[in-house]
């Protein structure tokens, strides 16, 4: 994409809504890349399809903005008349200022701003994990350009990028492919070992509560065991005293009562008298 990096706003991202009654908008997030308030941008909108290829190209105009600088702003295009596509890309021509000369395109600014190609593979997921979701490609220096990693182009003299404001040096110095490789290695190596860590201590932690569970099972059945044998002394020595009663009840009535009851009283015996019966 040609571009003058030092126009001083710069597209996000394009977002489309559709209404019941089949209205289309879009809304375009800009970010100001100047200390000055943005009261009107204008450029060529390039339309693109699902495979980004190019759809239409179409003037666009957004006027009474009051973009704040170095801030985003959001602009309403509808699109009636447009026809249907994915994303869209725009190239400012020109860019108005309160109470100042606005910023006007020059052809002879314009380089080719597509960022360096970073193919799917271990290096991007390694840049993405420790720059972030929004880097693009590895940063690196053009004469008198740097690319930060998410992609755009500055000025070698602009010391942060006008887009995500990482500084210069430092982008350069941490993200090179070497540095970006081995830190990430060294990272993954540090999760390894942390979640070994973690893995040992939950077996450490489940063997020593299965360890207190063994103990603990081993205490209740100790203790259900001697009640039960406590249990059944209770028991035992309850039935002798009931036996040893019952001996004694028996004896008592064996021997006791024929010693201690009166004798039997005698049967009288009728007198005869002989002399009456000769």
């Amino acid at each position: 994409m040609l571009m003058d990096i030092a126009c001083p706003a710069e597209l996000l991202g394009i977002e489309q809504a559709e209404f019941g009654d089949g209205r289309r908008q879009a809304y375009l997030t800009f970010q100001s890349e100047t200390d000055k308030l943005i009261t009107a941008v204008s450029g060529r909108m390039t339309l693109l399809g699902e495979n980004c290829d190019v759809v239409e190209h179409r003037q666009v105009c957004f006027e009474d903005l009051s973009a704040r600088p170095e801030q985003k702003f959001t602009c309403h295009l509808a699109l009636d008349g447009f026809p249907l596509f994915d994303t869209a890309e725009i190239s400012l021509e020109h860019v108005a200022f309160a109470g100042e000369a606005p910023w006007m395109l020059s052809t002879r600014r314009l380089i080719d701003c597509t960022p360096p190609p970073l193919q799917d593979g271990p290096e991007r997921v390694a840049l993405v994990a420790l720059a972030g979701r929004d880097a693009a490609c590895f940063p690196e220096r053009r004469d008198s350009l740097w690319i930060c990693v998410c992609g755009r182009y500055n000025r070698w003299r602009w010391s942060a990028c006008r887009r995500c404001g990482r500084g210069r040096d430092e982008t350069l110095d941490a993200f090179t492919p070497e540095r970006v490789l081995a830190e990430y290695h060294e990272a993954v190596e540090s999760i390894r070992a942390r979640d070994q860590r973690r893995l040992l201590e939950r077996a450490a932690q489940g063997e020593a509560e299965r360890a207190r569970a063994r103990v603990q099972m081993a205490e209740k059945i100790a203790r259900k065991r001697r009640i039960d044998l406590w249990a059944r002394r209770v028991i035992a020595a309850v039935l002798g005293v009931l036996l040893l009663s019952l001996l004694v009840w028996g004896a008592h009535k064996l021997f006791g009562s024929s010693a201690s009851d009166p004798p039997p009283a005698e049967m009288p015996v009728p007198a005869i008298d002989y002399l009456d019966t000769l």
